[in-house]
């Protein structure tokens, strides 16, 4: 599954999704805005 995340802030909860997609998850970060 391809994912695409809106981030803003300090990017905690981008790290913690990138974190969950690489250690569980077929999912797959493709775009970052």
């Amino acid at each position: 599954m391809r994912v695409a995340v809106l981030a803003s802030g300090g990017g905690t909860n981008l790290q913690a999704l990138l974190d969950a997609c690489h250690a569980r998850s077929p999912a797959r970060v493709v775009l970052v805005v």
